[in-house]
């Protein structure tokens, strides 16, 4: 989280978003836009402009094949 460009969308393994929004809020990163993994899903994603994003390194085991092939959009790998 502290590596992420300012301004990435970054992939949380979960859906449970209190805790890594308080985590960015703590490191000073109000910058990142924090999501659970269903913000890849291509429904969700239409019309919607490709963004830099991050994924959690936690994440990526529990993506599903939708999911991991709207990352080859824009992915800054950590």
């Amino acid at each position: 989280m502290l590596a992420a460009p300012h301004g990435a969308v970054y992939v949380w393994p979960n859906q449970k978003l209190l805790y890594p929004r308080q985590l960015a809020e703590f490191l000073k990163r109000d910058d990142l836009v924090i999501v659970g993994p269903s913000w890849l899903d291509a429904r969700r994603a239409l019309g919607r402009q490709p963004m830099l994003t991050v994924v959690d390194h936690m994440a990526i085991p529990a993506l599903t094949d939708e999911q991991f092939a709207m990352l080859q959009r824009e992915v800054c790998p950590l």
